[in-house]
């Protein structure tokens, strides 16, 4: 059972950092890339045939889901 305990303690000061670094601040980083993602697509709307628009989209598209 001590085994347990401790693994179990190294474990939790980890995922507090994990925690720390991949979830803190989310809406404010959603948000943002709410707001990258329109101002990216409105350019897109103006040059529909910009293929580096396109690929910045799809990565910030990504980057949106993957925060929601």
């Amino acid at each position: 059972m001590y085994r347990l305990v401790s693994k179990l303690k190294v474990l939790k000061g980890s995922l507090k950092q994990l925690n720390r670094e991949a979830f803190s601040n989310i809406s404010s980083r959603t948000e943002e890339a709410r707001e990258a993602l329109r101002l990216v697509q409105n350019d897109l709307q103006l040059d529909p045939n910009n293929s580096e628009l396109a690929d910045l989209e799809k990565t910030s598209r990504r980057i949106f889901v993957d925060l929601r």
